[in-house]
């Protein structure tokens, strides 16, 4: 075949939805707003419902394009991929932070059109307990019906659009992955699927309100709550000293408000738009909660034949932004001209014809990056914000990061001096170019509108969101065996 398969061995959503073992979220016509707004939050991803609750919120999908980082000059500091780096993504960030967020969401419930997502019609899960017959080293075995995973499959002839496709599509595995780990290593945690934290449901979010009580009584007692303990600038520890540099004026500007009340003021003083993220899914552990971040590596690139090696952007995957690292030992392509190989362990293997524009490479993708960072630092914002959106009471996020090859999860702490500092500079872009002095309001920003060659402080911050991506920490790494996927659907081309 000549055309990649992104469902290649995928699990569904509405498949992973029936796992004994995952919390999924109920059918969006069976969601009644009424007059709470934590029912915003059962909305699933793939409904109606929640794209409509992006109208006039600062997201996850916009911050980073509000914040300049693919702009060339920031992207140069922080190592976006070129094939990331453009204008247009803080184009797209304004014009979709000009529009006004509702105030009444009762519509969404009003309205019962039929979703495209639906759950599996039958249950694909046998649990061990069930069946003492079934062999599987994982929670449960996954017996799919075969006529299920080819609804709806879409041809990628170009190996971008295949890259792009197959962040989404394999979104749910990589899900499963954490579900299966922490089930296993972590009893009594609980991996629940995600729709968008409203900014307007924390007040009504129990476990949010009782923290921030917690650190009210603190700063009673204490006068202030201390500061982060920095980090001695050792070799080893550098890049957490110069994240905790950033309590030193996040901190002073806070004073003893937490930042909850802070951003309150923002957002009805029109400083900022109403807040919402959407994580890939939450953690709940014994009085604690984390967020989910999934990041899919593709493993379709296009052939180079002057090179024998896929380019530099080719190779970029649309998700992490990172590229296999031969010379470290992970898996690459091994390629002839017109044909693909997967290459295991560096053995030769069965050849599959395949258009001679594309090929495969295992790995968690292949340049060599310019920091220490596991995973995109332009996804530091992201998962920040997703933290600050769930409640005061979630403290850190799970990274997992999701390839052929197997999956690699890392934990990254929350830092509200941070997330102050940046929120900072995306209400200086809201007030600038839409909300601001008549002069600028409603223009569109210029390129390179935040340019660290000239704003030191900008630069300062730059380097603080690559040292924050350099904190983070292996939880476990996880072989290709280790990873549960389909058992049907195995052809990387079609």
């Amino acid at each position: 075949g000549k055309e990649a398969n992104v469902k290649w061995r995928a699990v569904p959503m509405g498949h992973l939805r029936k796992h004994p073992h995952f919390i999924s979220l109920p059918h969006p016509n069976d969601v009644t707003i009424g007059g709470s707004f934590l029912n915003l939050g059962l909305y699933r991803q793939d409904s109606w419902q929640w794209d409509a609750l992006h109208s006039g919120r600062l997201t996850t999908s916009r911050l980073s394009g509000s914040l300049g980082f693919y702009e060339g000059n920031a992207a140069l500091l922080i190592g976006v991929p070129r094939s990331l780096q453009s204008h247009s993504k803080a184009l797209s960030s304004w014009q979709e932070m000009k529009s006004k967020a509702p105030t009444d969401w009762t519509f969404l419930s009003e309205s019962k059109v039929t979703q495209s997502a639906l759950d599996a019609s039958e249950n694909p899960w046998i649990s061990l307990y069930e069946d003492s017959s079934v062999t599987t080293s994982f929670n449960c075995a996954y017996q799919p019906a075969a006529a299920e995973l080819t609804v709806g499959m879409r041809r990628f002839t170009n190996p971008s659009s295949a890259r792009l496709a197959w962040g989404h599509v394999q979104e749910a595995t990589a899900i499963l992955v954490a579900v299966n780990y922490f089930t296993k290593y972590s009893p009594g945690s609980v991996v629940s699927e995600s729709g968008m934290f409203a900014w307007e449901a924390l007040q009504e979010t129990i476990e949010h309100r009782q923290y921030l009580d917690q650190q009210a009584v603190l700063r009673e007692i204490l006068g202030s709550l201390p500061a982060p303990p920095t980090t001695a600038p050792s070799k080893a520890k550098k890049s957490n000293a110069i994240a905790n540099s950033t309590a030193a004026s996040g901190q002073a500007k806070l004073g003893n408000q937490n930042i909850y009340e802070v951003l309150n003021q923002w957002i009805k003083s029109r400083k900022l738009p109403v807040l919402g993220a959407s994580p890939d899914g939450v953690i709940r552990h014994a009085g604690t909660v984390e967020v989910l971040e999934v990041k899919c590596t593709s493993p379709f690139v296009t052939y180079n034949t002057a090179k024998r090696t896929p380019t530099e952007e080719e190779s970029v995957d649309m998700e992490t932004g990172k590229r296999a690292r031969a010379e470290s030992g992970e898996q690459g392509a091994s390629e002839q001209t017109g044909t693909c190989e997967i290459n295991e362990d560096n053995n030769d293997s069965d050849a599959t014809s395949v258009a001679p524009t594309m090929t495969v490479m295992h790995g968690f993708g292949a340049h060599k990056p310019t920091n220490r960072a596991p995973f995109g630092v332009w996804h530091v914002p992201q998962l920040q914000l997703e933290m600050l959106c769930v409640g005061a009471h979630c403290r850190s996020a799970v990274i997992l990061l999701y390839s052929i090859s197997g999956a690699k999860l890392y934990r990254l702490e929350r830092n509200d001096e941070y997330i102050f500092e940046m929120l900072s500079i995306s209400s200086k872009f809201y007030s600038t170019y839409i909300s601001g002095v008549p002069s600028n309001r409603m223009k569109p920003p210029p390129p390179n509108f935040f340019d660290p060659r000239s704003n030191k402080d900008y630069a300062a911050f730059l380097k603080r969101t690559v040292a924050i991506a350099e904190s983070a920490v292996l939880i476990q790494e996880l072989r290709e065996d280790e990873v549960q996927r389909s058992p049907l659907n195995t052809n990387f081309f079609m």
